[in-house]
């Protein structure tokens, strides 16, 4: 059986198949990807890679998502689990958008805590920056084009 190696180091090989410095394809990238960013991968400093950014390694190094041996990555998905859009309402009780403003889930519905507009969560979801449930943070993305993904809990401050 083959050893299992983690994606950062997948794309390292990639990259000196490819004979690029981590600099050249930072810079192909149109600063997409930082060097610094690119290096955390290979290092698995980052190991939850946003799939638009595999997307633009893909194409400098010759690879398309369907292309990735996934047989021999490991993939470890114990630190960060993907919370769907149908999911966040069992989930949450409310969230927080990148845009400020909070909204009260009442199942699929999204109650706007300021002005209470009511929009569908799948209107909603892919603006989502962190969930809340009874006061403890149990979802969040750093950018608008992450993953939603589970967080260890910790208590929100009411301040």
């Amino acid at each position: 059986m083959a050893k299992k190696m983690s994606i950062g180091e997948w794309i390292r090989l990639k990259r000196l198949e490819k004979g690029l410095s981590q600099k050249s394809v930072a810079e192909l990238s149109k600063d997409v990807l930082k060097q610094s960013t690119l290096s955390a991968y290979e290092q698995n400093k980052i190991k939850d890679i946003n799939i638009s950014k595999l997307v633009v390694l893909g194409k400098i190094l010759g690879f398309t998502p369907k292309d990735l041996p996934w047989d021999l990555l490991d993939l470890d998905t114990t630190e960060s689990e993907r919370i769907g859009v149908y999911e966040l309402p069992t989930t949450a009780d409310s969230v927080r958008l990148f845009n400020g403003k909070t909204y009260q889930l009442e199942g699929v519905l999204g109650v706007e805590t300021d002005t209470g507009a009511v929009k569908n969560i799948s209107e909603i979801y892919y603006q989502v920056r962190s969930a809340a449930s009874k006061g403890s943070l149990v979802a969040k993305r750093k950018h608008p084009h992450d993953e939603l993904v589970r967080y260890s809990n910790r208590k929100l401050n009411n301040g």
